[in-house]
């Protein structure tokens, strides 16, 4: 349930853009095929941290769309990008959204300007 309730939140974030819906079922294939991932750990990592609830959402959807960006990067290079229609015509432009809502959700996370620095 904890790796379901971290994917909703992706949704959500996900939902509130306003992207082309051809973009948009390029992203949610993309994002599908990171699951299950770390969604799960992501949770548990959160709860043992004694995050709020909203924070650990919040870093968890961020660090979800991270790992689906690299997730995308590997199965490109290996050739194992199946869930695109065009994988090396679509992908870099999916890899290339989901690394912005990434950089975009951490910004909206209130962490210290220091540690987004890095």
């Amino acid at each position: 349930m904890s790796a379901g309730a971290v994917f909703q939140e992706v949704l959500r974030v996900f939902n509130r853009q306003h992207l082309p819906e051809v973009s948009q079922l390029d992203v949610l294939a993309a994002l599908e095929a990171g699951r299950p991932g770390p969604l799960a750990f992501l949770y548990e990592a959160g709860v043992e941290a004694e995050l709020p609830r909203q924070q650990l959402f919040t870093r968890a959807v961020a660090i979800y769309l991270n790992f689906c960006a690299g997730n995308l990067a590997d199965d490109l290079i290996d050739g194992d990008c199946t869930y695109l229609s065009e994988p090396f015509r679509l992908g870099p432009c999916v890899q290339f959204i989901l690394q912005n809502l990434f950089f975009h959700v951490l910004a909206e996370a209130d962490l210290p300007t220091q540690t987004l620095s890095w």
